[in-house]
């Protein structure tokens, strides 16, 4: 794994303990947000490994997953499907006029546990793939 792709991987596994944190806090649209933020470097360090080369400054997974895979593999329904629930976090889990209500109010721990899986779903992947890549 290039040095790049691992520097990605530790800081969305960081940020993966951010995600505990904030659930036990209480604070489930933060840990929604960062759920989908640790994803999102996971896949630039698919996206970096696989090019050789920073990854777009894109915060959509569905793509960044699309381009971060080597040629020939396909991304799971799964692993899209889980995409598809973090994606949404990315800014409704910040912003008022998203939700027309307070974010922090809105969310509960059942959308952080959901956002939660769907992450760790997603790092397990892309590690996986990064190993065998390596292997």
């Amino acid at each position: 794994m290039r040095r790049e792709a691992e520097e990605w991987v530790r800081q969305a596994q960081e940020d993966m303990l951010a995600v505990h944190s904030n659930i036990r806090e209480e604070k489930y649209n933060w840990a929604c947000f960062i759920a989908q933020q640790a994803a999102e470097k996971a896949l630039k360090a698919l996206y970096a490994d696989q090019h050789s080369e920073e990854p777009p400054h894109s915060h959509s997974l569905r793509m960044l997953a699309a381009d971060g895979v080597p040629p020939g593999t396909e991304v799971p329904q799964e692993i899209l499907e889980a995409l598809a629930g973090l994606d949404r976090h990315y800014t409704i889990s910040r912003y008022r006029s998203s939700l027309m209500a307070v974010p922090g109010e809105e969310y509960c721990k059942a959308d952080a546990e959901e956002a939660r899986r769907q992450c760790s779903k997603t790092l397990q992947w892309a590690t996986a793939l990064l190993r065998e890549k390596g292997s």
